[in-house]
């Protein structure tokens, strides 16, 4: 009797604990009815779209179309992420992959573009802009940091430099560091910035950061990624 006993309690136990868990899903999941995959102009991208879990295993998840829309209406775990596989495949995503949602729009970039805005800054250095060729500089090495590590350090350098040209502080505001085995603001290239952001109302970071770009630049940066990607299309 006592063992008959024990195996109900046992076989409750379960089913509360299954039950439990298929609750704590459904909480968790929601239902994907939008995908969008673009690129930094806006313009669709055909692409596949597929499921990141937690530990970054991907399966296929749908297709967008011509214009870069996908309707998968299909379930999916809040705590995982949706990635793009274009179908030009030089296209890399623009941050971080996003969590599913009801509806997700997808960035996608081209590596390529960071040329073309390293271009426009050493024109932009040569005309005496600094502050225009900081920032150029600075995108063009956060773009190729995953693709072209050795390349993206040397362009961070002309940022540097750049900056250091805009502050006037010639190669003092810059040293080698041995620990990160790269060229990095000094100290007193760190003093020049916060200098530069209170000088601006601007948050005193000591970083070569986005608000402190567009106002060394005095304009913003879209425009020259659009003019990148004009002429990267001219060029065929």
């Amino acid at each position: 009797m006592y063992n008959i006993a024990r195996k109900v309690l046992i076989g409750t136990l379960v089913i509360i604990f299954t039950i439990g868990v298929a609750e704590a899903q459904s909480r968790r999941d929601v239902v994907v009815k939008k995908v969008v995959v673009v690129n930094e102009l806006g313009r669709g991208i055909r692409a596949e779209i597929r499921i990141l879990d937690a530990s970054d295993r991907d399966t296929h998840f749908s297709y967008t179309d011509d214009a870069g829309v996908a309707k998968p209406n299909q379930k999916c775990d809040r705590k995982h992420r949706l990635s793009a596989k274009p179908k030009i495949t030089l296209y890399r995503v623009l941050g971080n992959y996003p969590y599913c949602e009801t509806e997700v729009t997808i960035v996608m970039q081209l590596p390529k573009v960071a040329f073309a805005l390293t271009e426009n800054a050493d024109q932009a250095l040569s005309d005496g802009n600094f502050g225009v060729a900081t920032m150029l500089y600075t995108e063009a090495a956060l773009r190729l940091a995953e693709v072209d590590p050795k390349a993206s350090e040397m362009i961070e350098l002309r940022a540097y430099e750049a900056a250091a040209k805009k502050l006037g502080i010639g190669g003092n505001g810059i040293y080698f560091d041995p620990k990160q085995e790269k060229h990095v603001l000094s100290r007193s290239g760190v003093r020049a910035v916060v200098a530069y952001q209170r000088r601006n109302d601007l948050p005193a970071t000591g970083l070569l950061d986005s608000p402190t770009l567009r106002v060394m630049a005095g304009r913003p940066i879209f425009p020259f990624i659009k003019d990148a990607y004009i002429n990267l299309k001219d060029k065929g």
